[in-house]
Order: C-alpha cells, then structure tokens, then sequence
C-alpha cells in the first residue's frame, strides 16, 4: 500500500496544472536528450515582467504599469511595417493610433532619467533579464531590479496609474 501511494505522487513531469495552462500557448518539451525523458511546459505566451510579477519582485502596480508601457511601444511599433496608401477621403488614418501610442511612449520616456530610462527598455521593451543587464552594464552588481522598480514608480505616477 505504501509503495503505491510512493509511485501515486512520484512527478512524472513538471507540466502545471490544467488551469494554468487554459488561455496560454504552451510547448511541451523533453528536459533530457534520450527519449521518454521528463517532460516541462515551456509557457510561450508569458513575457519577463509576468515572471517578475509572479515572482514577487515587483508589485501589482508597477506590473500594471510595464504592462501598459509594453502596450504603448508596440501599439507605436506596428506602424513601422505598414504600407502607406494614399487617402482620398480625407478620413482619419490607421496610423493615427499607433502614432499616438509612440508619442506617448516617448513622454513617458522623458521623465526618467538616462539610467532609468536603459533599464526600462532592456527589460520592459526588450524582454532581457535584470541579472543580463547586470553583467553588462553594473559589472555583476545586482542593481538593475531595484533600478527597474524605480522607474515603474516614476511611470506608475506619470500615467496615473494606481
């Protein structure tokens, strides 16, 4: 009996529960080389800030507010890529969105300082780790965290964001 309740909990593979996994996109993958090696779930749809978040390393409003940033730089990306179509009807432009999102992505951007500023866009924007940025700019000091979370403070009041 005791050797069955052993082998009932033994983990098999680390893939998360279903409920964690429902609105995600997820690829299954082998940790070892050989086959029948334990499988992870490598979650593909999680960025470095949700990891931080869930990790605890910075708080709900300053998660809020990368998010937010995220949202505004790429909103301004996407026009970068487009075709430019003439417009006749003098309407309004499909640009005008993302113009709009890349203006106020740069406001932003002006309140922090330089230093704050490169800490932002390597790992809010970039999607890089605190600790590689460590590496390469604060010879390994693990600054870049307390670093980030100060400047989220400082965009969190500039966008009002409670």
């Amino acid at each position: 009996m005791e050797n069955q309740q052993k082998s009932k909990y033994r983990i098999k593979s680390d893939l998360g529960t279903e409920d964690r996994v429902r609105d995600e996109v997820y690829k299954d993958e082998p940790v070892g080389l050989t086959a029948g090696s334990q499988l992870r779930r490598r979650i593909l749809s999680q960025n470095l800030i949700d990891r931080y978040y869930q990790r605890g390393f910075i708080n709900s409003r300053q998660y809020n507010t990368a998010q937010y940033l995220h949202r505004l730089y790429q909103r301004g990306n996407k026009i970068a890529g487009m075709k430019y179509d003439a417009r006749v009807d003098g309407g309004s432009n499909s640009f005008d969105s993302g113009n709009l999102g890349f203006t106020e992505y740069m406001k932003a951007m002006r309140e922090l300082p330089t230093n704050l500023f490169l800490v932002v866009q390597w790992i809010v924007v970039d999607g890089s780790t605190a600790t590689s940025l460590d590496e390469k700019e604060y010879q390994g000091r693990r600054i870049s965290m307390n670093k980030l979370r100060e400047a989220l403070n400082i965009l969190a009041n500039h966008f009002g964001i409670q």
